[in-house]
């Protein structure tokens, strides 16, 4: 595989210190010289992967520090430093990520001896600042939680003197490679410069020791302390506590109301708080140590690769740090939620159960989602790399040529750079998809209460999902790798055949659940309700439709054939005969148009239903002279009209989402409305996917009895606590708007 291969044959002879500027020779160790090129590969995962880091990180630790500066119950001492550790965490993706993914764009550092040093520098300071920060929040853990009451509580100034203190060393370290002790060089992957950790010389290498006891050993060896400490202190209280309810002959001094007595013991939540804090600080600084100490002391040989993993992990600690001291804070949440309620996936909790972050000794489970949706970096068409005279076309191998429309002969190879993304991609959509629809079918074909007609289409969906996915991604991939399809004649004809298949198998198990839903709530009693037998016929029409259609194009009408990337397979949009136009107009009409008229159909009276039923509860309550006809609790969450609205929204949403792009890039193709690019063609395919990916979510993930059933089977996969079983029942077959809403 090309991953492993690590010669990259283009450069022939060439070695890394061969390909970096001449002005950056002389800070370029001789050590690097035995090394050839860095797979172009490598560079295009690492741009694309710091490129995430960046979005990711500058948003979260960004809205860490507004919602943080601008809450005024939240600008407490112990947050300042929270706000400190955020801001530093910003301004390292900020500074470093974007020459760092220009450089891997153009495969060495290209942005002068200057610019090196101060790229370093920016590392070495923000970087110390993140760690001590860290350090300083434990410690004011381990002084409220251990010392209580008799610890003096910080002030404004002390929190002030503190962050002083940590830029003031932080700065210190920072500049003395710029006064001779040590220096900033470029590291062996030639996209980033760090600390000088190959020449023998002492200076050089007393610098690094110095460094590394200052800003590893210690602040490790403090926030174990403070955590060791906390925990003991911790658990001694909880002890004295069981020990004082044993004297009072009762089971516990803790309220038991709302269920708290079943909630994991206090001792248990703080020790996985400290262990994923110690545990993350550990993965996210330690391999910068190990390359480091491996090259002053040749503890073993450094190739250019391995210098890529202490920058990857370093940086990954400012996606995951917001999350661990910001985002999981109880008051920080509900703030959120006012603030930017579209980033809040539930109700923050009441603020009486947080106190100032990093004092709190029972933190809550939290979930955080941030949708990317800044644009992809611009790239030239056609890559150099191939000359001028090369084609798409070119590149396909022998036996697949008579497959290749004439149209593709007048593109240009697409930039290997997006054939590393999309390869990338796909490896990850694939290990999600395939993941999340095993886990669906395993807890819903397990567990007994789960095997009800209704959801026997979610298995079904779950089914075609886990299929689309496991029967293409690899191929795909592979041919991703290639940069071209190499799997034969056959190899195509069964990838489309497949994609066709179970997509439109995915497609009209969605529609099924939309009717099934439509019978339940707007027939209600008078609807017939569905049966094993009822839903063994519906499966049978879904699969008797999809392998018709899936099968026509091999006996004549329409076929399957390389897509203008070269690396998947699909119906010939291209041919502009008539039998070819009249498959693709019937499967559009039957596969894409009905189901989502159908859909769009469901979900209206669905809702009309609802209204008008949430419509008549409120005349009746008028009548009696009450405020509502439903208890004081559900007055206070959302409406069942809105909620369900928002459940209609986004199936449909979603659904258009992941299928209008194929039918855009056929009816381009066949009515020629627009030109279609070899890169246009991918992202029918990409939006595709990743419908296998939110599926088991929407349809199966988000259904009250399948998350209890979860946390049953794999306790480790639940990220919260699961309803009750009375407050729900089986999916797309309640009796009322409000449950279907709870398990939608």
């Amino acid at each position: 595989m090309a991953f492993q291969q690590y010669h990259y044959d283009g450069f022939q002879n060439m070695t890394v210190y061969d390909k970096a500027r001449p002005e950056m020779l002389d800070l370029i160790d001789v050590h690097w010289k035995q090394f050839p090129p860095m797979n172009p590969l490598w560079h295009s995962i690492l741009a694309f992967v710091l490129f995430l880091l960046a979005v990711v990180a500058c948003s979260g630790n960004f809205i860490v520090c507004y919602i943080f500066l601008s809450t005024k119950s939240l600008r407490t001492p112990s947050n300042l430093l929270v706000v400190n550790l955020a801001f530093s965490d910003f301004m390292i993706m900020f500074t470093m990520c974007p020459p760092m993914v220009y450089n891997c764009m153009q495969e060495t550092w290209v942005l002068g001896p200057l610019a090196c040093t101060i790229y370093g520098m920016c590392g070495s300071l923000f970087g110390c600042v993140s760690i001590y920060s860290m350090t300083a929040i434990a410690l004011d853990r381990y002084n409220v939680i251990v010392k209580g009451l008799s610890a003096k509580p910080m002030g404004i100034a002390g929190v002030l003197i503190r962050i002083l203190i940590i830029w003031v060393l932080c700065l210190a370290w920072t500049i003395a490679p710029v006064f001779g002790w040590g220096r900033y060089v470029p590291e062996g992957n030639m996209t980033a410069c760090g600390t000088d950790y190959l020449s023998k010389d002492w200076i050089s290498r007393s610098y690094i020791i110095a460094y590394s006891f200052w800003v590893y050993f210690l602040p490790l060896f403090i926030i174990i302390y403070a955590y060791y400490y906390i925990l003991s202190a911790v658990f001694a209280h909880e002890r004295n506590m069981r020990e004082q309810a044993k004297k009072m002959n009762v089971a516990s001094l803790r309220q038991k109301s709302n269920g708290s007595s079943k909630e994991q013991s206090c001792e248990a939540k703080l020790a996985k708080v400290a262990l994923m804090t110690i545990t993350l600080w550990f993965m996210a600084w330690t391999p910068y140590l190990v390359i480091n100490w491996a090259g002053i002391f040749d503890l073993v040989p450094i190739s250019p690769l391995s210098t890529i993993w202490g920058s990857v992990f370093a940086k990954a600690n400012a996606v995951y740090n917001p999350i661990v001291y910001g985002i999981s804070h109880p008051k920080y949440r509900a703030a959120l939620y006012k603030k930017f309620p579209s980033l809040a996936c539930n109700v923050g909790p009441d603020d009486t159960l947080s106190t100032t972050s990093g004092t709190s000794v029972n933190p809550n489970r939290f979930q955080f989602k941030m949708i990317n949706p800044g644009p992809m970096m611009s790239y030239q068409y056609g890559g150099g790399a191939w000359g001028n005279n090369l084609t798409v076309v070119d590149k396909v191998t022998p036996d697949m040529k008579h497959l290749v429309d004439v149209y593709w002969a007048q593109f240009p190879p697409m930039n290997p750079l997006w054939y590393n993304i999309l390869a990338f991609f796909l490896v990850v959509l694939s290990i999600v998809s395939c993941c999340g629809n095993f886990v669906v079918l395993y807890v819903f074909l397990t567990t007994k209460a789960l095997r009800t007609p209704s959801n026997m289409l979610i298995v079904n969906l779950a089914f075609s999902d886990f299929m689309i996915m496991f029967t293409m991604c690899p191929s795909m991939f592979w041919a991703c790798l290639k940069e071209t399809w190499t799997l034969g004649v056959l190899g195509c004809q069964l990838y489309a055949l497949s994609g066709s298949l179970f997509g439109c198998v995915s497609i009209w198990t969605m529609t099924m659940i939309s009717f099934d839903r439509y019978n339940v709530i707007v027939n209600g009693l008078s609807g017939k309700p569905l049966t094993m037998g009822g839903v063994a016929l519906r499966l049978l029409f879904i699969y008797s439709t999809c392998t018709f259609w899936a099968i026509m194009p091999l006996f004549g009408w329409n076929r399957y054939v390389p897509e203008g990337n070269m690396t998947a397979c699909g119906t010939d949009y291209i041919s502009q005969d008539w039998l070819s136009r009249s498959y693709l107009c019937a499967y559009s009409f039957f596969v894409y148009e009905l189901p989502l008229f159908l859909i769009i159909f469901s979900y209206y009276h669905i809702l009309k239903t609802v209204f008008a039923h949430e419509k008549s509860m409120r005349d009746q309550a008028k009548k009696m002279n009450v405020t509502s006809l439903r208890s004081s609790e559900e007055n206070k969450t959302q409406s069942t009209e809105a909620k369900l609205a928002k459940v209609a929204l986004m199936t449909i949403t979603l659904w258009f989402m992941a299928w209008t792009p194929y039918l855009v890039i056929n009816w381009a193709g066949m009515f020629q409305l627009a030109k279609i690019t070899p890169l246009f063609s991918i992202w029918g395919s990409v939006f595709a996917k990743t419908s296998c990916v939110y599926n088991p979510i929407v349809y199966g993930i988000s259904h009250p009895k399948y998350r209890a059933a979860l946390a049953k089977t794999f306790p480790s996969l639940v990220c919260g606590q699961t309803e009750s079983d009375s407050a729900s029942t089986a999916s797309g077959s309640t009796g009322d708007a409000q449950s279907v809403v709870s398990s939608s």
